[in-house]
């Protein structure tokens, strides 16, 4: 029983993320989700006034996936565009556009403009959201606390979007809120961005790459069927969700749900238990736990659809809805940090998701305009079944990647050990340390290790010379001889 409680406080306890750069994450993906929800509310009350519940609800689900260009634009930023643009111009000129977007949307009178600036202020959104999570996860100090900072965020954005829906009782109002926390929220992905640097990695970091090569080419291979199987997952979970949240967007519309009301708050709650829960374990059950409370959703559908509760299935969305946006935000912006490219990867979660809601829009409203229950039956079973394959396969290929990175990070921890303890005794100086550690841990011939330690080849022939003198040895065998007898 001690030991129950033990692990429940430790699972629970908010003091081993409380540092300075977690809470500034937390405030990130916190903001930019009351920006996005928001902004997706305002531009639903005001496109549903002009088109009829169905159509509102395809055009908003075409914004969310016009949102998943902006996610894919900002890595196309990172890689080949910072160098030419300053960020300080950039973030000027995306805030100007931003509020000249919301603007058009809030007082135009040309129904074209309208929905042109909402999707154009869609992908601005989802060029800041991809910036968000990156940053995000350059900040974050350890995973091992991701999905409850991630929950944590999303809960404290569905509380700002909650206090703007019932303080304010206007829209021009909750649009001046928006403004601020735009011009708020780009000054600080400016700060963070201008602060985070791009170090050249380190001797020690590189012979350890070089040092196995192996591991890192069968740890890519691992890693592109861990993230092919996430994203097939993500869809899978994002047909479920869409209907769900296509079917209430449709009796909101039609006056039926008030979605700013108290069952909103069910969403915060939710996203802030899963977080709690899913980082059990270094997240080793999170996608079971996803999986289990995804069933939740079925009964949803039914008591929406087939029943006058809709406060109740409005309560039961909002728990598992929660739930699966921790989880595939989590998800990818852990499955980032083993990428080549972990600005795209961060966010790709995110643009998934709306991007598959806006491709099955169309059957989605199909498939509610019938009211015919047998379609949904027959979907969500299929559903069920690729999500419980997906869900153990990413998870067993996960906690085996996680299992041989632990691994190599004992191998690195011992081989640097033994470096230091030779270095110690023969009295290496540290660039002949350095020299050393190429000669035994690769094949690179001197001209590459050279290179690598930048300085010209005479002068690393003198930094060999000296280590085989010191070491009594004639050639690089002999040095190797050394190391594995250590």
């Amino acid at each position: 029983m001690n030991n129950f409680k033990n692990y429940f406080f430790k699972t629970f306890d908010f003091s081993k993320y409380n540092s300075f750069k977690c809470k500034w994450a937390v405030v990130l993906i916190g903001i930019f989700t009351f920006l996005f929800l928001q902004t997706e509310y305002i531009f639903v009350e005001i496109i549903s006034k002009l088109l009829s519940s169905n159509k509102t609800v395809i055009f908003q689900n075409y914004a969310l996936g016009i949102s998943a260009i902006g996610f894919l634009s900002y890595p196309i930023y990172k890689k080949y565009l910072e160098k030419f643009f300053g960020e300080k111009i950039l973030y000027i000129i995306v805030t100007i556009l931003s509020i000249i977007a919301l603007a058009t949307i809030s007082y135009a009178e040309n129904n074209i403009a309208i929905f042109i600036s909402g999707f154009f202020l869609f992908s601005i959104l989802g060029f800041l959201g991809s910036a968000c999570f990156y940053v995000s996860m350059i900040i974050i100090k350890s995973i091992s606390y991701l999905a409850r900072i991630v929950g944590t965020g999303y809960a404290l954005g569905i509380l700002l979007q909650f206090l703007n829906n019932n303080l304010l009782h206007e829209v021009r109002y909750e649009i001046d809120v928006i403004y601020l926390f735009f011009i708020f929220f780009i000054a600080l992905i400016y700060q963070f961005e201008k602060e985070i640097t791009c170090p050249q990695p380190s001797q020690k970091a590189d012979t350890n790459n070089i040092k196995s090569q192996g591991f890192v080419e069968k740890k890519s291979n691992l890693t592109l069927k861990i993230a092919i199987l996430l994203i097939l997952t993500t869809i899978c979970m994002t047909c479920i969700f869409s209907i769900m949240d296509s079917l209430v967007t449709i009796l909101h519309v039609r006056g039926s749900l008030e979605l700013e009301k108290w069952p909103r708050i069910i969403l915060a709650l939710s996203a802030l238990i899963s977080g709690f829960l899913f980082d059990i374990k270094n997240r080793q059950y999170a996608a079971i736990i996803m999986y289990s409370v995804m069933m939740l959703s079925t009964l949803c559908i039914v008591i929406l659809k087939l029943t006058d509760a809709f406060v109740s299935g409005l309560i039961i969305f909002y728990f598992s809805a929660g739930f699966f946006a921790v989880f595939f935000t989590a998800s990818f912006m852990e499955l980032s940090s083993y990428m080549k490219a972990p600005e795209l990867w961060a966010g790709l979660g995110r643009a998934i998701n709306n991007l598959t809601a806006a491709i099955i829009a169309i059957p989605c409203i199909t498939i509610l305009k019938s009211w015919d229950v047998l379609p949904l039956i027959v979907g969500s079973l299929f559903l069920f079944v690729a999500v419980s394959y997906l869900s153990f396969m990413y998870t067993i290929k996960r906690l085996k990647l996680i299992r041989e990175i632990e691994e190599v990070k004992e191998s690195m921890v011992e081989k640097e050990k033994k470096i230091e303890a030779i270095s110690e005794k023969y009295l290496f100086t540290q660039r002949e340390k350095e020299t050393f550690d190429y000669l035994v841990s690769t094949e690179y011939n001197i001209q590459i290790i050279a290179d690598k330690l930048y300085i010209s080849r005479r002068t690393l022939e003198r930094y060999i010379t000296s280590i085989y003198k010191k070491t009594d040895t004639k050639s690089r065998v002999g040095l190797i001889k050394i190391y594995n007898a250590c």
